[in-house]
């Protein structure tokens, strides 16, 4: 099973040619060891797994495969990127810069060698639709994938699949910063975070999620510096939302994709890998976890000798200091005493990646060094973070929620179960003793107990129906406690955590029991539902950020939408 600290791995990239003047000055000693070294100093360490300037795509993708997968089995996954500007973070995610990625929706008819050069990214997201395929075809599980794309900049966050505002016309590239629609990051009570009004996509298949990705990568804010000609000035998040329903085939509609500024309407299904629980609906119980894949901006040295202009020093200060947050934050997490405080709110990148450093998430960094010796010691700074990061102890666990809207219609239908049992029951009493008529009230299955009850006292029940009635009875009272608690949680999330009043405690277990059906009575056909559709335009909450969940049973919901949320 996945879990521990997080892993650390180092990829060596080639010699550029503007480096070919200087002395390389990193060798890879082992698989897991690297050492950088001038004429007055060296530095040395061990890794998971250290990769030499030879080492292709695919090597680096099936080291960290695992933990990608692990998604579908429930746990959260993050990937990242980390290093100096030029150091091939973005290549190692994503491919060369010239490579087109809907190119890569085909990798079987790809130009000869193509296939070779795509990164880890569309590389994880053609397994991981392969998994989804698959639970899919047996039936065995319904599954949804939701994606969201985000950058950050300039420490603003923006949504890169829709992010310009409303109404402003034509896209002049010389005001698209002031047409830009920056996002929020909002903390309830609990001190979970999510993002209000970010755009979610329902991605049915590989070769949707690789458009967005196409499209999320064009609004990516790049400029062309000394140390690359295509450096990414922005951190870059991409978030895939695994849901999973064990034991619930899939159907036509629930496989359609949907594109909506509303976020996500219906519902998703089916861990691979998870053990199956019993019931149609798998006790009312959604497995939902998360894939993070972020590809950080790189730190960049101060140029004295050259004009940067204003807008290249806003981005190098927000940059160098949205990394220096990092660093404070995984050097809390490994400082070896009692942390009473990690600063996870320096910065909007840290508020972000709280459940990837230090919670419930399989975590891999892979560390970008350039070996040329004039980059030592930006080299020895990024295995020094590496060395620390790797300290780091997560927790991940297998996510699995109650499903509100189906805990909801189980217990509708057996409370009906009940009612057309107890009717059926009763007229059999009548039936079979003539002289009892008299005493028992015309009966409907769609009564309820109150009519059932007047008219006939306790001492006149049959044995069988006093059973079924204080059966039903307590299916009702679960149920009307089930609905108290949903309307209590829908009320605080529209009013938000500022004017969230005190709630009802969540339904315990024994409340939501289904009653058995009593011996030598007919039991009625196999319980079936379906859960209940939510229209939102805010995707929250979540251990880390916005689409942990969505308004299924998500998180904090605005006045414009409406659902059950789940912790």
């Amino acid at each position: 099973m996945p879990g521990g600290n997080v892993r650390v791995m180092v990829r060596v990239r080639p010699m550029l040619p503007r480096e070919l003047s200087y002395d390389a000055a990193v060798e890879v000693t082992d698989p897991d060891k690297v050492l950088v070294y001038r004429s007055n100093a060296e530095f040395k360490s061990s890794y998971s797994h250290v990769f030499s300037e030879h080492a292709k795509q695919e090597e680096v993708y099936q080291q960290v495969r695992d933990g990608v997968l692990s998604a579908m089995q429930g746990f959260n996954s993050t990937i990242m990127a980390y290093g100096q500007t030029g150091s091939g973070k973005t290549y190692t995610m994503m491919g060369p810069h010239e490579l087109d990625l809907l190119t890569a929706r085909d990798p079987e008819h790809m130009l000869p060698g193509t296939w070779a050069s795509v990164g880890v990214v569309p590389r994880a997201l053609a397994d991981l639709f392969k998994k989804v395929d698959a639970v899919r075809q047996r039936g065995s599980a319904r599954v949804k994938v939701v994606a969201s794309y985000v950058e950050i900049h300039n420490n603003r966050m923006y949504d890169l699949l829709q992010p310009y505002k409303k109404g402003m016309g034509s896209r002049d590239p010389y005001d698209v910063m002031q047409r830009k629609a920056a996002l929020e990051i909002r903390e309830d009570r609990s001190g979970s975070t999510h993002v209000p009004s970010l755009f979610t996509v329902e991605v049915p298949s590989y070769s949707t999620v690789l458009q967005l990705l196409a499209k999320g990568n064009s609004n990516r804010v790049v400029r062309h510096t000394e140390m690359n000609v295509n450096s990414s000035r922005s951190h870059a998040i991409l978030q895939l939302l695994i849901e999973q329903w064990p034991g619930q085939a899939e159907g036509p509609a629930a496989a359609a994709g949907t594109v909506s500024s509303h976020g996500v309407n219906g519902e998703a299904a089916g861990p691979a890998g998870m053990p199956q629980t019993g019931g149609s609906r798998a006790g009312g119980m959604v497995v939902r976890s998360k894939v993070n894949f972020i590809d950080l901006a790189g730190s960049e040295r101060w140029n004295k000798e050259t004009d940067m202009g204003s807008d290249r020093i806003s981005e190098l200060t927000a940059i160098n200091s949205s990394l220096s947050a990092l660093a404070g934050v995984v050097s809390a997490l490994t400082g070896g005493v009692a942390r009473k405080h990690v600063p996870y709110r320096d910065s909007k990148l840290t508020s972000l990646l709280q459940d990837s450093l230090g919670g419930n998430c399989n975590t891999t960094i892979i560390a970008a060094i350039s070996p040329c010796v004039n980059a030592f010691e930006e080299t020895v700074s990024t295995l020094k973070f590496a060395d620390r990061a790797s300290s780091i102890a997560n927790n991940p666990v297998v996510n699995t929620v109650r499903d509100v809207g189906s805990i909801l219609a189980l217990k509708e239908k057996e409370i009906q179960r009940l009612r057309t049992l107890l009717a059926s029951f009763m007229q059999q009493q009548q039936q079979g003793s003539p002289e009892s008529q008299s005493q028992l009230p015309e009966l409907n299955p769609f009564s309820s107990t109150g009519d059932l009850a007047s008219g006939v006292g306790a001492g006149t029940l049959p044995a069988g129906a006093s059973e079924l009635l204080a059966q039903l009875e307590a299916a009702k009272s679960a149920l009307e406690l089930e609905r108290q608690w949903r309307l209590d949680m829908e009320t605080r999330m529209q009013r938000g955590p500022q004017g969230s009043a005190q709630s009802l405690p969540p339904p315990s277990s024994s409340s939501m029991a289904m009653a058995p059906t009593p011996a030598g009575l007919p039991s009625s056909a196999s319980t079936a539902d379906k859960g209940l559709a939510f229209t939102t335009q805010d995707v929250s909450k979540g251990g880390s950020w916005g689409l942990q969940e969505p308004p299924s049973s998500f998180g904090a919901l605005n006045s414009q939408g409406s659902g059950a949320v789940e912790r």
